[in-house]
């Protein structure tokens, strides 16, 4: 009976080994896992979706804040990954006891490396257990490399908000409005003299520099914190072509000329009275008005142009005085003299010949998308046409409106009075040696440079630019004026846009400001590795629990040894 015994303990198969369960700590760690990188996913999704501003205190440069994010996103999957792996370490550990027989331990010790994975993998006696947790092993690697660059840190942020652009309506804008009693239209004509003046004679730009040959309505407000912006407005593309025209003695009366179905008013007189025979001769060039102003404008402006020639002389006394040489030019004569009243002074000056340069700015109304980038150069505009014809425009500029402002936006820049270039003499009381009735505006955009600004009775005979040039300088300067009504601004002088002067769209701006971002490309594939090793992880922690193996320790060992003495 004992014989037996002994026999049947001696040749029995080794007992039926402890199945491995799901304990505490492995429950911790794969959820731990699930719980970092899920958080991390999510993340990921939403920083593509829109930026996720950072802080303000974080005050940093762009380089630091990367190299910050990117530290901390690596510690974050370290861990991650390193709680994930407990699983698969694991397998490895088990895959000694799935061939007793077999040289397997190479895999299995905590000295094995992946030197050892790899060389192992191949083989015919690697497991498929063992094969699942390499590919998990490979995986995680992955993991943690893509995670590190699936969020990173920017300076510009992109985002869509209502913006106040300027607007030409008729209710700041009519015929009728040109009235010294208008304070809203006059006030902002009178502005233009100051842009133009810091624009075409200082070279210094006021606001933003806006595309050539464009009226675009420009943001209400200086957007320090946008880098780029872009938005849609109504849009007017204008391109100056200028003639001469001659009066005749029928379409010149008083304060009025004709010129065809349009009468112009302006400060001057055709024919001088008595008293106004007793002042000096002079130069002049006065802006013109439509003098009805109950009618729609067409947008062309023009310009008196008063002086002599070389068979009419303007002073017959000194023929170095400055004076406007209208030769080989239209031009009407008027024995009576033309009289024109210098701004800011009594005084009139007096001219035997008139002519009229009639500038019509061909204007092009659409509707477009706009890019605002700023620039340090401020010969490259600010303000550019991306696209034109929108299929629904954003109505912010009237047609009537523009053309009105087309007519006058120059008028007070050319008439507004400029004492340094009125006279050379000490006063108006004594006798200067001359009188110029136009101003440093008019002087550099419709004449010949004369060969200084200062010594007036030295220059002689000034004549206007040729007409391609005349082209050029309006285009430029009317540039400059319409700036004083596109940005919206009232005109008042507190700065503050009111809402009839501006129209509110949807703009697309790029703000500096450090904020989170991805990519759909690293969101897509950290997302995918994720899911994979999630499910793999899975199966992983199953299979060791369910498949009766013990993993590579000291215990284990003991008992296998305890086995084969029995065995």
């Amino acid at each position: 009976m004992h014989r037996a015994d002994s026999d049947t303990k001696r040749y029995s198969s080794p007992p039926v080994q402890k199945t491995q369960k799901f304990t505490k700590g492995l429950v911790f760690r794969y959820v731990t896992f699930v719980v970092m990188e899920a958080m991390f996913t999510t993340l990921a999704w939403y920083c593509y979706s829109r930026p996720l501003p950072l802080p303000r205190y974080i005050n940093v440069g762009l380089n630091t804040a990367k190299s910050g994010f990117i530290v901390v996103f690596t510690v974050w999957h370290t861990i991650a990954c390193a709680c994930a792996w407990y699983i698969g370490a694991e397998s490895f550990s088990m895959e000694w006891a799935a061939r007793p027989e077999e040289p397997t331990d190479s895999v299995s010790t905590v000295t094995s490396g992946i030197v050892d994975y790899l060389v192992y993998f191949p083989r015919s006696r690697a497991t498929g257990t063992f094969k699942a947790a390499f590919f998990a092993f490979i995986g995680l690697m992955a993991l943690r490399a893509t995670g590190s660059s699936t969020i990173t840190a920017t300076d510009g942020i992109e985002t869509v908000d209502p913006l106040p652009i300027g607007r030409i309506a008729t209710s700041s804008i009519t015929p009728n409005t040109i009235n010294l009693g208008d304070s809203i239209f006059a006030s902002r004509l009178a502005q233009t003299y100051m842009v133009v003046r810091l624009e075409q004679l200082l070279g210094a730009p006021w606001g933003y520099v806006p595309e050539s040959n464009w009226l675009i309505p420009l943001p209400a407000e200086q957007l320090n914190m946008a880098s780029t912006l872009e938005y849609e407005t109504d849009l007017v593309r204008f391109h100056y072509t200028c003639r001469w025209h001659a009066p005749t003695t029928d379409t010149v009366f008083d304060s009025t000329l004709i010129i065809g179905d349009e009468r112009w008013t302006g400060n001057f007189v055709a024919n001088a009275t008595a008293s106004m025979r007793g002042h000096r001769h002079g130069p002049g060039i006065i802006p013109l008005r439509p003098s009805n102003s109950s009618s729609e404008s067409s947008g062309v402006s023009a310009y008196l142009f008063l002086g002599g020639n070389t068979t009419i002389p303007l002073n017959t006394s000194n023929s170095n005085i400055a004076w406007l040489d209208l030769s080989g030019l239209p031009t009407m004569y008027n024995r009576d003299m033309f009289a024109s009243s210098i701004p800011a002074s009594p005084v009139n000056v007096l001219a035997p010949l008139a002519a009229v340069l009639i500038c019509d700015p061909h204007l092009q109304f659409t509707s477009g998308k706009v890019v605002l980038d700023v620039q340090t150069n401020i010969t490259i505009p600010d303000v550019t046409v991306q696209s034109t014809n929108l299929a629904r425009s954003p109505g912010n500029i009237d047609s009537s409106a523009a053309r009105t402002l087309f007519t006058y936006a120059l008028f007070s820049a050319i008439s507004a009075a400029d004492p340094g270039f009125i006279s050379t003499g000490e006063s108006f009381g004594e006798d200067p040696t001359d009188y110029i009735n136009f101003n440093s505006v008019a002087l550099k955009m419709l004449l010949q440079p004369p060969p200084s600004l200062h010594n007036w009775s030295s220059m002689g005979s000034l004549r206007p630019l040729d007409l391609a040039t005349i082209n050029k300088q309006i285009d430029s300067y009317t540039l400059s004026a319409l700036k004083v009504f596109t940005s919206g601004l009232t005109g008042d002088g507190d700065t503050l846009e009111a809402e009839f002067f501006t129209t509110v769209v949807n703009a697309q701006y790029t703000v500096v400001r450090l904020a989170l971002v991805s990519t759909n490309v690293f969101a897509a594939l950290h997302s995918a590795l994720f899911c994979t090793i999630l499910l793999l992880l899975a199966g992983l922690a199953y299979l060791n629990g369910t498949g009766g193996r013990d993993p590579f320790n000291l215990e284990n060992i003991r008992k296998k040894r305890e086995r084969e003495k029995e065995s």
